[in-house]
């Protein structure tokens, strides 16, 4: 193996290093062992500190590329014993409804194969939420299989999706490097988010280019005010009366397509009963957008007719909802990126910068 390296001031030299070795480790054969020279063997051939060294050492080894042991050295990892990132989600994806959380685990798992170029492998723990107590939670079988996992693989680090109430997941980080994604909320860390007041406002911007006034918000977030702090603005500077806002619950899968459903039939009778529908329904999840198009088509709303629909969607997951809705699209991808961003910084010993990470999305009118 060639330690031959040219120093440059262009950017830090522990980056310098850590890319020199790491191709210098790509090159060799990983089934031959191989002990690389000591920190102080480097440092005196490099002209640099040991401390700078061990910075380099310490990216490479949380990539799953070396190994280091006390008064033995630091020595090649075989390519087997893949660096394991651990991707914890709350539902079930057996669950018909999960699509975006096994959208999301597929885009993680790209986006670490890609940029790591196959050094880290992901394994998938599931159905970890809406569990009644500790002792469930302990028993589920996604816990129990990350635990078998956790004592025979190398993890190094994990990416945690979950719902803002689930606080006993949120605490269990092994002691290993995290990045969060699920919907802010007081008190709970989080890393990456939804910009959901860009998803109210350039909705409002939407409804009111078209010419409509009344809106209905159907809202599926808690503890969070930064989509009604936009709503609220946005109908102010176009001029819109207020709107009516309709909390439906957050619950998983199925379980929220329903109480959307039974939720959206009790605003239909008041709006009959008042005579007076909204122009517009806004819908802050595309799950809970299928039960209310459900009641919509079941009290006998055409295609085009009123009112008209705008919902939270995914640019990956297309939901046929049997009438016209405009999609405001988050790219799942993206999200991914962003985690994976926040947890190899944290990895290589970093505190990222601006975080939370905000998401924002486009609005795709379709053949609305």
């Amino acid at each position: 193996m060639n330690f031959k390296i040219d120093i440059q001031t262009s950017e830090p030299v522990f980056r310098q290093i850590e890319k020199f070795l790491r191709n210098q480790i790509q090159s060799h054969p990983t089934d031959v062992p191989f002990r690389l020279p000591s920190t102080s063997e480097l440092a005196r051939e490099w002209k640099v500190s040991c401390a700078t060294i061990d910075k380099a050492m310490d990216v490479l080894m949380s990539d799953g590329l070396i190994e280091r042991h006390r008064r033995r050295g630091t020595f090649l990892k075989p390519k087997t014993d893949k660096a394991v990132i651990g991707i914890l989600a709350a539902h079930r994806f057996t669950d018909e409804p999960s699509y975006f959380q096994r959208a999301m685990a597929k885009a993680i798992e790209m986006e670490i194969t890609e940029s790591q170029q196959d050094q880290w492998a992901c394994y998938v723990y599931d159905g970890l939420s809406g569990l009644k107590n500790e002792d469930d939670f302990n028993r589920s079988p996604g816990y129990q299989r990350l635990m078998r996992d956790f004592r025979d693989r190398p993890f190094k680090g994990f990416i945690q999706m979950f719902r803002s109430d689930d606080i006993g997941l949120a605490e269990r980080t092994w002691n290993l490097p995290v990045a969060r994604f699920n919907p802010p909320a007081r008190g709970m860390p989080t890393d990456v988010i939804l910009d959901l007041g860009h998803f109210t406002g350039e909705s409002v911007r939407f409804i009111a280019q078209k010419g409509l006034k009344t809106i209905a918000y159907l809202r599926t977030i808690r503890s969070h005010a930064d989509d009604l702090d936009a709503l609220y603005d946005g109908i102010q500077s176009f001029g819109l009366p207020d709107a009516e806002i309709c909390q439906v619950f957050e619950g998983l899968g199925v379980q929220a397509e329903r109480e959307a459903h039974e939720k959206t039939l009790k605003l239909i009778s008041q709006w009959e009963q008042r005579k007076k529908w909204p122009d517009a329904l806004l819908i802050s999840d595309d799950i809970v957008t299928r039960g209310v198009t459900l009641a919509l088509l079941q009290h006998g709303v055409k295609p085009e007719g009123k009112p008209f629909l705008v919902a939270m969607t995914n640019r990956e997951i297309v939901h046929h909802y049997g009438l016209p809705v405009a999609r405001y699209e988050y790219c799942v991808r993206n999200i991914a990126a962003a985690l994976v961003d926040v947890l190899k910084k944290r990895l290589a010993g970093e505190n990222p910068d601006g975080l939370p990470v905000k998401i924002r999305g486009t609005m795709n009118p379709g053949n609305s």
